[in-house]
């Protein structure tokens, strides 16, 4: 009678080297969305960083010069969303799926568990510094400018929960497609997903001061219901915690984001 395979345990001593060997490598080969100059240095990871924290002070300025809360706060987690989503597709293959993995760490006696616990990791990273990048500066300025200082920190909060939430949805998307694409042709694919992705990065840069026009400054906060059914207003509502939304909706916008 055949016994079932044990289940594999997760090793916390290969865990930790396996983390810091992937962050490590980050630094040294990762691309995403930046600065072509960043692209060229030594430290290509370090480079992203920089160039999100050189965004983060556009949206600063969003968030200062709008009078509303949540409109501003709607655009910044609308970028971290869609910039993340970018850099997951662009960098799926060596964050997720490196195929030099396989003939390093096959032969040693590294459980599956443990592997996939390595990559979450190293994708919480990725994530959460490129989400940190962007939106603590934008955060602090918001705290600033409305003097509220709990509404600040959710809404940082939400930048994070944002890029998170997309980083996970991206990656199960490419995972599944695999099961029917092949990862050359899905390469491709992306490929042209990017380019297409990155003229709508630029053209915002064109659009960018019309919203600045008086009329948007005089509006006031979105207060329908389809508004707050968004995805970015799943992450930006948080700041009504500090008492930034006069609707209630933002408790259910909330409570489907951290769903």
């Amino acid at each position: 009678m055949n016994r079932a395979a044990p289940t594999p345990k997760t090793d916390l001593h290969q865990l930790k080297h396996l983390v810091a060997t992937s962050i490590r490598l980050d630094f040294r080969s990762a691309k995403g969305l930046k600065l072509r100059s960043a692209m060229r240095s030594s430290m290509p990871f370090l480079g992203a960083l920089i160039f999100y924290a050189a965004m983060s002070i556009f949206f600063a300025a969003i968030l200062w010069a709008f009078p509303q809360q949540l409109l501003p706060a709607l655009i910044l987690t609308s970028f971290v969303m869609f910039s993340t989503a970018l850099n997951i597709m662009l960098e799926f293959g060596g964050l997720i799926l490196s195929p030099d993995d396989y003939n390093v760490i096959a032969p040693l006696p590294v459980s599956s568990k443990t592997f996939f616990y390595s990559k979450m990791i190293n994708l919480l990273f990725y994530t959460c510094s490129m989400s940190l990048a962007i939106g603590v500066i934008p955060s602090v300025v918001f705290a600033i400018h409305h003097d509220n200082v709990i509404s600040g920190v959710f809404l940082l909060a939400g930048v994070v929960m944002s890029g998170i939430a997309t980083s996970f949805f991206v990656a199960g998307i490419y995972s599944s497609l695999l099961g029917f694409v092949s990862r050359e042709r899905l390469s491709a694919v992306l490929q042209y997903a990017q380019t297409s992705l990155a003229l709508l990065v630029y053209l915002a840069y064109f659009l960018a001061p019309k919203l600045f026009s008086e009329g948007i400054k005089q509006t006031q906060d979105p207060s329908d219901w389809w508004v707050y059914a968004l995805p970015p207003a799943w992450y930006s509502s948080l700041i009504g915690i500090g008492g930034a939304l006069q609707t209630d909706y933002w408790v259910y916008s909330s409570i489907a984001g951290l769903l």
